[in-house]
């Protein structure tokens, strides 16, 4: 029998900001709320999926800030850019 397993980092975007100045690349677009999560998976199927990690990344350069948590990315979603200013 063939087992076929794997581990690893896995992200999604789960929304995206308003416009935003990139630092890094100087390109001005909405920003990607990007949630990302380690996992295991057997024959392609997530079985467990631990550490839950958010951040708001440029969808050019992925550079971008970790958020405290997932009501902190869907609150930038929500409300915009007003919400970025009490991130740590």
């Amino acid at each position: 029998m063939v087992l076929i397993a794997g581990w690893g980092d896995k992200g999604r975007i789960i929304g995206k900001s308003v416009q935003i100045n990139c630092e890094n690349c100087n390109n001005i677009n909405p920003f990607n709320v990007v949630e990302q999560s380690r996992r295991v998976t057997a024959f392609f199927i997530p079985i467990i999926k631990w550490d839950y990690r958010y951040y708001l990344a440029c969808p050019i350069c992925s550079h971008g800030a970790q958020l405290k948590d997932k009501q902190a990315g869907i609150k930038i979603i929500a409300d915009g850019f007003g919400a970025i200013e009490s991130l740590d």
